[in-house]
């Protein structure tokens, strides 16, 4: 070993020791400016549920719809009009900034009362998972209750 390599590997070794950083805390969610407003609600030409912005992909949507999906997935309540609560969930979403990225491909936005029915727990939740994808096709599940 050549001359200062003690100190080049000790300084290395002090590095490494040295705790994680940690990174700073997530900002609380913005709040959203003024009230919240609802797009309209129809059928685009490709028979789509769309509010102008979004397109309900129904099939995915009957994933989650109480008595047609498979077992072990999470449902809507019965009589529950998915695709029209699918795109309230994607404008709110919008509205309040619930997107977990820029692009957002997941919100979690929550409800006054319960929506559905959880897999894992099979307790009531009053939350909505919205997934969107880049040809502007969303779908939504219920998600983990959030008090």
């Amino acid at each position: 070993m050549g001359r200062g390599t003690g100190r080049l590997i000790r300084k290395a070794l002090a590095f490494l020791r040295k705790p994680p950083k940690r990174s700073a805390r997530r900002p609380s969610l913005p709040k959203p400016a003024g009230p919240f407003a609802a797009r309209p609600i129809t059928r685009d030409r490709h028979g789509f549920v769309s509010d102008g912005r979004y397109r309900v992909n129904s099939k995915k949507n009957l994933e989650h719809t109480h008595g047609q999906g498979p077992p072990g997935k999470s449902t809507f309540y019965p009589g529950t009009d998915v695709d029209r609560l699918t795109l309230d969930a994607a404008q709110r979403a919008d509205h309040a900034d619930l997107w977990d990225t820029p692009k957002g491909g997941k919100a979690k936005v929550r409800f006054a009362g319960d929506i559905g029915t959880h897999h894992k727990t099979g307790q009531p939740t009053n939350v909505v998972n919205v997934y969107r994808r880049r040809s502007g096709t969303i779908h939504a599940a219920p998600g983990s209750r959030l008090d």
